[in-house]
């Protein structure tokens, strides 16, 4: 995991949530990282995004289905 990967799962882990950034940055390798660490560590992780194709990027499902 790089410094800046271990810098971002801290932050989240401190209540800090907001990942941003351009197409092809890295976003959603992230945010796969920073959730199998926090199920690691027992936490309850949902996956949501903005987008169809963007929730099923990363394994979940749209904010809006999520909230019903």
């Amino acid at each position: 995991m790089t410094d800046a990967e271990t810098l971002s799962i801290d932050a989240i882990l401190k209540g800090h949530v907001c990942v941003l950034g351009q197409p092809g940055t890295g976003k959603t390798h992230l945010l796969l990282k920073i959730a199998n660490v926090l199920h690691s560590k027992g936490k309850r992780v949902i996956k949501t995004a903005s987008t169809g194709i963007a929730s099923v990027n990363v394994g979940g499902q749209t904010i809006h289905k999520y909230a019903g």
